[in-house]
């Protein structure tokens, strides 16, 4: 019995490695003026993957910081007491090829559902 049960998470488990291997999401940032830094910025894209639009917000914990302490000095957020973004993803560094491996990963243990859907493509 265990060994049927081995059987079918191996084969279910082989079946989303091929699904992700043929259905990688890819992305685009949103109009950005400024150069990237790469160590401390937020920063809009739109991913497309299994025929629906996403969007999210990638940035760092450097930013973040640096958010939550201006936000001390503005009175924002309470003072400083809470940074909140509903599709932020953070990232060590904002490179093209962290994004892709993020968003691989993402697809590989299914969170896309916590990111906004925009439309179906």
């Amino acid at each position: 019995m265990e060994n049927n049960k081995k059987k079918e998470d191996n084969k279910k488990r082989k079946n989303i490695e091929k699904l992700i291997e043929t259905e990688k999401p890819s992305f685009n940032f949103i109009s950005y003026k400024e150069k990237i830094n790469p160590n401390s910025d937020l920063i809009p894209i739109h991913i497309s993957y299994n025929k629906k639009m996403y969007y999210a917000d990638i940035s760092t914990l450097e930013y973040i910081n640096k958010r939550m302490i201006n936000y001390l000095i503005t009175g924002e957020n309470k003072n400083g007491l809470y940074f909140r973004d509903k599709d932020l993803i953070i990232v060590k560094s904002i490179t093209r090829e962290n994004i892709q491996e993020v968003l691989e990963d993402m697809v590989k243990y299914g969170d896309f559902k916590t990111l906004t859907q925009i439309h179906t493509i």
